[in-house]
């Protein structure tokens, strides 16, 4: 009988033994998982905010992606991005990221959809931006307006005879750019 107990006893304290070592070995880290504050949740050790973590979007370790020219953003546990300055999203396919220079773009000048007027014997061009626009060879902007294009032949205009406002003496045509009689 008193064998039945020394083995009884022996158990129990080994049992609180194996409980309670972890307690007495490292006290700190028992007690130390402080809680998260208002509107944070638990991510490993670090308290996060799924709703605006871009590491932690809706869920623990779920991460926004990078995308070209943009950054990331979680917004209401949702990924989101934001297009780099100059850049724009202008097929609207997030997947994708921002994919038009909006510096640069011609057919997308300063924002998206935004297409440079086509002008007479004039390219349109983007840039920083804003339209301007390039006389084609041969023509020339000579009234300063550039919205109406290059509206002057300075190949075959008398008074615009290879470049603007070189006008032809009395008598004289011009023709491939110099006046001839």
């Amino acid at each position: 009988m008193f064998n039945d107990r020394f083995h009884i006893l022996r158990k129990l304290f080994l049992l609180f033994l194996s409980l309670s070592l972890p307690f007495l070995l490292c006290p700190l880290t028992a007690y130390s998982q402080e809680a998260c504050t208002a509107g944070q949740v638990k991510c490993g050790a670090d308290c996060v905010n799924v709703q605006t973590d871009s590491r932690n979007c809706g869920a623990c370790g779920s991460v926004c992606p990078s995308l070209p020219n943009a950054a990331a953003t979680c917004f209401k546990g949702l990924c989101t991005f934001t297009c780099s300055s100059g850049w724009g999203d202008c097929d609207q396919n997030s997947w994708n990221g921002c994919e038009v220079n909006l510096l640069t773009d011609s057919s997308n000048c300063g924002k998206c959809g935004f297409v440079c007027p086509s002008l007479p014997h004039a390219a349109a061009t983007c840039f920083k931006g804003r339209c301007s626009f390039i006389c084609l060879s041969g023509w020339g902007d000579c009234d300063q307006d550039s919205w109406n294009g290059c509206e002057a032949n300075l190949l075959t205009d008398s008074r615009n005879c290879g470049a603007c406002e070189i006008a032809c003496p009395a008598g004289q045509t011009c023709s491939g750019g110099k006046c001839v009689r």
